[in-house]
């Protein structure tokens, strides 16, 4: 990526974020801490550096809002993001982009907020204690899974590597005391049923001929893997088997709330936008938002360095967190290898010990 390239992109999430942190907004206040707030704001430089796309389809090169509806997406998906407490770096939290149409059948583009398995996870060991897993069986494993009065689950994962093999199931496990809580498993079949269901994977072919969306003998939709589902198919393979599992599980609001995020995309997908009334959004917030549209943008930064503060905004993170400064050089060294934050390692440890 080009330095001027990585500046303007900088200098647009730099807007965005003074614009939420006005006091006036409101958005400052869903931070306990200030820490958490500038890991969120840290977070989100990070992923529109590694996507700029994300908000140059938003925006015009002078940072202007190409469209209202696209500007109210946006910061109602930080919202969001931050009401649940996860950070938008693209594994606990992502930002996804959505070219829809608006009532007149213009398309413009949008932001959805997308809850990941990393965000879930965390969430639900924070206030259950309860740890989730979920796996892939690949044709090579050996899995044996068996139900009734006395249920069991064995996968051992081959150590070969085949290109041939192909997946036959997901499954995911909550575990809590180191017991196992409750299980689920899904065969491939119906996590890509689930997967063609919904408008953000699955692009169903259109057949002229007939005029309606094009199926197979079974019925089954014919078209294409698209978006999300296309560039993470594992990712979203699991997420769909935690979500099952999830539901299954006794929660509490706060983790039902970001499963039930997680519903809607699956259920919604790409859909038509009606911009929202003040009454279905946080008055402060969104009022406050509609005063703060910059017409330019003033370059301060180059090379992810804020040129008035010296600030690095661009600093090293672990599966999307900073390092703490206290973390040693072991916790580092095992953090990165099993490729989690040291702050995930240090809770898994707890709960082990």
């Amino acid at each position: 990526m080009s330095t001027q390239l990585q500046t303007t992109t900088n200098n647009k999430a730099e807007l965005i974020i003074d614009m939420l942190g006005k006091e006036q907004s409101g958005f400052r206040d869903l931070f306990k801490t200030q820490k958490a707030f500038d890991k969120f704001k840290s977070n989100f430089r990070l992923m529109t550096v590694k996507n700029p796309d994300l908000l140059n389809k938003l925006m015009t090169p002078d940072g202007v809002f190409k469209t209202v509806e696209g500007k109210r997406t946006l910061f109602m998906a930080l919202y969001q993001a931050a009401h649940d407490g996860l950070c938008v770096d693209g594994k606990r939290a992502a930002l996804v982009p959505f070219n829809v149409s608006v009532g007149s059948g213009e398309k413009i583009d949008t932001i959805q907020y997308f809850p990941m398995v990393y965000g879930i996870r965390e969430k639900v060991f924070e206030y259950t204690e309860m740890l989730l897993e979920a796996q892939i069986v690949y044709s090579n494993d050996l899995f044996e899974w068996e139900q009734g009065d006395n249920p069991k689950l064995i996968h051992k994962p081959s150590l070969e590597l085949d290109d041939n093999a192909r997946p036959l199931a997901v499954y995911a496990v909550a575990r809590k005391d180191g017991k196992v809580v409750d299980r689920v498993v899904m065969r491939i079949g119906e996590i890509n049923k689930i997967m063609k269901g919904s408008k953000a994977g699955f692009k169903q072919k259109w057949d002229k001929a007939t005029n309606r969306y094009a199926t197979d003998a079974k019925g089954d939709p014919i078209g294409e893997v698209v978006g999300i589902w296309k560039d993470h198919w594992e990712e979203m393979a699991k997420k769909t088997a935690i979500r099952r599992l999830a539901k299954q599980l006794p929660l509490v609001d706060e983790v039902e709330t970001i499963i039930e995020q997680v519903d809607q995309y699956y259920q919604n997908g790409r859909k038509d936008v009606t911009p929202q009334t003040d009454e279905q959004q946080p008055q402060n917030f969104t009022a406050a938002l509609d005063q703060q549209q910059p017409n330019s943008l003033q370059t301060n930064i180059v090379d992810g360095v804020d040129q008035a503060t010296g600030e690095v905004l661009q600093q090293e993170l672990l599966d999307g967190e900073p390092i703490p400064d206290d973390a040693t050089a072991e916790e580092i060294a095992e953090a990165r290898e099993a490729g989690i934050s040291v702050q995930l390692l240090r809770k898994h440890k707890a709960f082990n010990s």
